[in-house]
């Protein structure tokens, strides 16, 4: 499908056609940063990118994605072991579940939620009469908490005693990405858990999560989960 397909409800649209009431995003460019003079409305922007620093206040609306890898030299730029890049294996990504193929699955989910929550603005009885405009943040948000919805994560190794102490575990990547895909994370044993994160294969909750025939895995693994947008299959990142 083409991105008219998929977003045929604005897709296409001036920047100048919808206007925000308090202009917000007025003449912001890409990034954020300058040049445009039209007012643009982020509530109906979807961005696509594989750098979330570039998007430092959009990262609501912010689909991240792998980073594409085909020239060993591009992969050596940006800090990847050159080996990867997908020309030394004479081959581009597999169509049925690469980069381009996993994007239009979620973009197509991202619309789909758009579409639900438009119906829902508009409908008889809603209160929130024609004026109320669905935000695609909000429809990135849902999707995205959908990866890894019903996972219990228990974290081994991965915070200090006092960042969970003082709670300020928030501020770790991989906890923030988990939380983000959905999941919950915990820092106890139970019953309720059902994935072992650690990047030490020999802590006593890996242990134990092996004893228990629980996904033990590595930090990777949410890595990978984040950036396809989809549960990664665990036994390509099993810690043992």
């Amino acid at each position: 499908k083409t991105l008219t397909d998929i977003f045929p409800l604005f897709w296409g649209k001036k920047k100048s056609d919808d206007v925000n009431s308090d202009g917000a995003g007025a003449s912001e460019g890409a990034g954020g940063g300058g040049g445009s003079d039209e007012v643009v409305d982020i509530s109906r922007i979807l961005v696509v990118d594989d750098s979330v620093s570039a998007w430092p206040r959009h990262a609501r609306n912010l689909v991240k994605c792998e980073r594409y890898l085909f020239f060993p030299e591009s992969a050596r730029n940006f800090g990847h072991d050159p080996r990867r890049a997908l020309f030394l294996h004479a081959r581009d990504e597999v169509s049925d579940r690469g980069l381009l193929t996993a994007l239009g699955k979620v973009m197509a989910e991202v619309a789909g939620r758009f579409r639900e929550m438009w119906r829902e603005a508009q409908a008889p009885g809603s209160g929130a009469g024609s004026s109320m405009k669905p935000d695609i943040r909000d429809a990135v948000e849902h999707v995205r908490k959908q990866v890894l919805r019903g996972c219990v994560l228990l974290f081994s190794a991965m915070l200090s005693r006092q960042q969970i102490q003082t709670k300020t575990f928030s501020k770790n990547r991989h906890y923030a990405l988990a939380i983000a895909l959905g999941a919950q994370v915990v820092f106890e044993k139970s019953n309720l858990v059902t994935h072992v994160v650690s990047a030490n294969p020999g802590t006593d909750k890996c242990v134990w999560g092996r004893s228990t025939h629980l996904h033990v895995v590595k930090p990777e693994w949410l890595d990978a989960t984040g950036a396809l947008w989809k549960r990664a299959d665990e036994s390509s990142f099993a810690l043992s």
